[in-house]
């Protein structure tokens, strides 16, 4: 086993650690991720594995070792490197084994009409703000929050971030094509490259509707569609929002002209299940999702809001 701290290059081996690789679970441009067996361990682990570029550690594997003390964060449990037939170095992240992430489960309960309760809601969305504040503490925008990046034991109900693949410390100018298009923050739409942790906060507010509704909200076939779809929610944007959204990037002003011509839009409180937690739920939801990322509440300033005050 290498040390993951040092120059990997000349480490890279064909030697595979005692692991038997049972399932491809998962896969994007990052690479692979399987389902498989520790023998040494005697433990299910998921190995990530995905092509060495440089001689250093992955960006990654650094962020993911400033979140090994975060209980919503998925753990690192190892690192290593092994040769492809072509002569590249592959980098192998060894997690922690959590059955199902919480796009499958969501769907899984959405089809049999066994909707989550707001309890339930409360419970999911409270973890993925402490991975966020915990995250953010750290100066680090996990930059692709989505249901498929979020994992769940259904059994115990907990709920850890994953897949830090595009997490980045926040550092002055960042680039704008990130996190998937339908949780990516208006600001992000609109090119803007000196983004912060609002993103994250937006993306967490798109999967609140979604754990009610079983479908993402804003469905856009493009970037402008993006906005369109954002703006029948949400409403138009006001001049001062449109203002604050092309600062520091490129105006789009046939796609900012549109949204703000939008009449009818859908009610989120149409989208949220009736219950004692309604009200909150919407308030909060409308909150994070604000148009100007400045006015979006702090992932602590969410866990304080009284959405969450029986949790």
């Amino acid at each position: 086993m290498t040390s993951p701290t040092s120059p990997i290059t000349k480490h890279c081996s064909n030697i595979m650690p005692n692991f038997r690789f049972e399932k491809h679970i998962g896969s994007g441009s990052f690479g692979s991720v399987y389902k498989a067996f520790d023998r040494n361990k005697n433990i299910y682990v998921a190995v990530k594995r995905s092509a060495k570029i440089g001689s250093l550690v992955s960006r990654e594997y650094k962020i993911l070792k400033e979140t090994e003390k975060c209980e919503n964060c998925v753990q690192l449990l190892d690192i290593f490197y092994t040769v492809n037939d072509q002569g590249g170095c592959i980098q192998h992240l060894v997690f922690e084994y959590v059955p199902e992430n919480l796009s499958r489960f969501i769907r899984e309960r959405c089809k049999s009409h066994n909707y989550l309760t707001y309890d339930e809601v409360s419970n999911i969305m409270r973890q993925i703000l402490l991975g966020l504040e915990f995250l953010h503490s750290k100066k680090i925008m996990h930059r692709d929050l989505k249901p498929e990046n979020i994992l769940i034991d259904p059994i115990t109900m907990k709920v850890k971030l994953c897949d830090f693949g595009s997490a980045k410390k926040q550092n002055g100018k960042s680039a704008p094509y990130i996190v998937s298009r339908y949780y990516r923050a208006p600001e992000l739409i609109f090119c803007n490259t000196e983004y912060g942790p609002e993103i994250d906060i937006w993306a967490a507010g798109c999967i609140f509707i979604e754990l009610f509704t079983g479908v993402p909200t804003f469905i856009g076939k493009s970037e402008g569609d993006q906005f369109i779809q954002q703006a029948k929610v949400l409403g138009p944007p006001s001049l001062s929002d449109i203002t604050r959204l092309v600062e520091n990037t490129v105006i789009k002003v046939k796609i900012a002209a549109k949204a703000t011509q939008i009449g009818v839009r859908r009610d989120i409180s149409q989208m949220l299940p009736k219950g004692n937690k309604s009200a909150e739920a919407l308030e909060l939801i409308e909150k994070m999702l604000s148009w100007d990322y400045k006015k979006r509440p702090s992932a602590r300033d969410c866990l304080e809001h009284p959405f969450f005050s029986n949790n």
